[in-house]
């Protein structure tokens, strides 16, 4: 038999379940809410050889995989350094245009964006050069520090580690550099 004094100890209870309901749908609703508006993407990079000419190309693959439509700007760039970042921005002459999308572009969920930066340019290879104007101040902490930045239409730059097949392919330039110092001074009367 229910009394009047459990009947007010159940209907208690019931109000403060159904409060903690309320508030626990409201926190849910806010989280899938802002989750789906947050950018995500999937950003790859790697050297890899053309299979018609064989000639080997720096690329930059962005996929959308968020439920937000994002616009990728045309300026790409590398920052790098520990305390004093450098920002340097990717030419438009040295991408590969027929080969890249067109920026700026729209990448809805699932949509993939391809950057084709050739090795071989009118001034020689690109990263020779990259390494040359950039990184050989400090070259151990500029490389390992050097990380692609792209910039999308909302929120700040994203920046992504490089695939090791770039930094390696820097790191020849280093070893280089430093045979021929030591080639220099075992030379010398």
């Amino acid at each position: 038999m229910v009394t009047m004094e459990n009947y007010n100890i159940i209907n208690t209870y019931a109000t403060i379940f159904a409060a903690i309901g309320t508030i626990l749908a409201v926190v849910l609703s806010l989280y899938f809410a802002y989750s789906n508006r947050k950018i995500s993407l999937k950003i790859h990079t790697g050297i890899y050889q053309g299979s018609q000419d064989n000639k080997d190309f720096i690329l930059i693959k962005i996929l959308n995989d968020g439920n937000r439509t994002v616009t990728i700007s045309e300026h790409f760039g590398f920052t790098f350094g520990l305390f004093r970042r450098k920002n340097i921005i990717i030419g438009f002459k040295n991408i590969d245009w027929t080969q890249s999308t067109k920026f700026p572009c729209k990448l809805y969920d699932g949509d993939e964006a391809v950057v084709v930066i050739p090795m071989e340019q009118e001034y020689g290879d690109y990263l020779e050069t990259f390494y040359k104007d950039f990184l050989i101040e400090s070259p151990i902490i500029n490389i390992n520090t050097l990380k692609l930045q792209i910039f999308p239409n909302l929120g700040n730059s994203i920046k992504v580690k490089l695939d090791k097949s770039i930094k390696d392919a820097i790191r020849e330039f280093t070893d280089t550099k430093k045979t021929n110092k030591t080639l220099e001074r075992n030379s010398l009367p």
